[in-house]
């Protein structure tokens, strides 16, 4: 696949990452040619908290206990 520079900078100047982390949805991952069944999460994380913050995301995620993880806060 080719993707030209003027595409990327096109999507860039379009993106919108509401919330900071967002798990991608069927539609938007079959946009972009991506396995549907697959789990995509998009995240900003650029400091040291934000990054501590995307991986306990990720733990929840993958201990698939999301209720457990956000109950207190």
């Amino acid at each position: 696949m080719d993707i030209f520079e003027a595409s990327i900078q096109a999507g860039l100047v379009e993106t919108q990452l509401p919330g900071r982390s967002h798990f991608l949805t069927e539609e938007e991952a079959s946009v972009l040619g991506l396995a549907v069944a697959s789990t995509i999460l998009v995240d900003g994380a650029h400091t040291e908290t934000s990054a501590k913050a995307l991986s306990d995301v990720i733990d929840c995620q993958t201990r698939r206990a999301f209720s457990s993880c956000y109950r207190n806060g």
